[in-house]
């Protein structure tokens, strides 16, 4: 934060820390040596006295830029890449191709997956008279069925008053039961000649369809309308589905990504304002909330990532951009402080009369903490 900054608040603001415990007391010194100029809060000879101040309290992280939806592209298939459709930099839209593997054997065996569907198709069509052939002489068979029965039914009724012999009634039940099987032949022959051809064009479609498939694999594609942040390969090289190809995120939207440390994760909820400082920007500040939580903890660095969402932001960002961001947990007015300094390890005070003094604190920043009791506005304290 700068001086110029800090003398158009009335209140304490939220510091920016470095990564080092140094470099972190070193800022601490100069900002306290800014707010004791402006307040009377310093550490001089005549000691200081408690005032009352709006105190912010937050929590430190890390921050790092990047492309919203900023995803890794993995190759689908293993080869040589023939050529690059793209460089780094480039806008892409979704499904467009950015490269391009070898793919000889695969592209044969889609050409022959072709060939067979095609043959396929070709037999049905060539099949079509036969089947309705099949179906014309079904159309006869049911006709003489029906003939077959009447005659049947007719030698049935003549039995049944003694008229006619029974060698014609014999036959007239013979050549009805040759006619229905005539019938049920022709329907299971159609059937069956129908359900043949019709699977073998359903199976040379399946295995063109997956013919292409495993050609498309060949092709590296963008899932989304974006921008290439990154190539790590270059054409003649090979890749694997194992090694990253690509980075690709959004063009002009971006989030930072924080680092939380896990004693403070508890404290941390979506909608709190940031308060984000870049190193590309050093002399300005930037605000930002928080948009997402991610539930997983680091187990090798023991901290959690939060994303947030910048509200104001620099005109131009990049990838990667890194700096310090602040997480406002709390806001209190008017509430009695002392500069953390001033406090001993055992919540204890030193009065310039030479006085130790226990009190009660609540609240704090990197900068000031919370008197709740044990002093007031009158006291002169020295550092322990």
């Amino acid at each position: 934060m700068l001086k110029s900054d800090l003398q158009q608040t009335s209140h304490y603001e939220i510091p920016f820390l470095r990564n080092s415990m140094r470099q972190r007391f070193s800022i601490l010194s100069i900002l306290f040596a800014v707010f004791s100029m402006m307040y009377g809060c310093s550490g001089n000879d005549d000691g200081i006295k408690p005032e009352y101040r709006k105190l912010t309290e937050s929590v430190y992280a890390s921050a790092t830029v990047v492309p919203a939806d900023l995803y890794n592209v993995y190759p689908k298939a293993a080869g040589v890449l023939q050529e690059l459709s793209v460089q780094e930099g480039d806008s892409v839209a979704s499904g467009q191709q950015l490269a391009l593997i070898t793919s000889d054997q695969p592209a044969i065996n889609a050409a022959n997956a072709k060939l067979r569907k095609e043959l396929s198709e070709a037999n049905i069509s060539s099949s079509a008279n036969a089947i309705t052939r099949i179906k014309q002489e079904m159309e006869s068979a049911r006709e003489q069925l029906q003939l077959d029965s009447l005659n049947y039914e007719r030698q049935q009724r003549l039995a049944s008053q003694n008229i006619g012999s029974k060698l014609e009634l014999d036959n007239a039940h013979l050549k009805f039961e040759t006619s229905q099987n005539r019938l049920a032949t022709l329907k299971s022959q159609l059937g069956e000649t129908e359900r043949e051809l019709t699977n073998a064009l359903k199976l040379s479609r399946n295995d063109l369809n997956l013919a292409i498939s495993k050609l498309e694999d060949h092709v590296i594609r963008s899932r989304m309308d974006g921008k290439v942040y990154a190539l790590n390969f270059e054409a003649g090289e090979m890749v694997n589905t194992q090694q990253v190809f690509a980075s690709i995120g959004a063009a002009d939207r971006f989030v930072i990504e924080l680092v939380i440390d896990e004693v403070d994760i508890a404290r941390i909820a979506i909608g709190q304002s940031v308060v984000i400082s870049l190193d590309a920007f050093p002399n300005e500040t930037f605000s930002a909330s928080i948009s997402k939580i991610y539930p997983t903890k680091d187990e090798r660095t023991q901290t959690f990532k939060v994303e947030a969402t910048f509200a104001t932001r620099p005109a131009k960002l990049y990838n990667g951009l890194s700096g310090e961001a602040n997480i406002v947990i709390s806001e209190a007015e008017n509430v009695l402080v002392i500069p953390l300094e001033y406090l001993s390890a055992n919540s204890m005070v030193k009065t310039k009369k030479g006085d130790e003094i226990t009190v009660k604190t609540g609240r704090q920043n990197m900068e000031l903490v919370e008197i709740l009791s044990g002093l007031d506005t009158t006291m002169v304290l020295v550092k322990p």
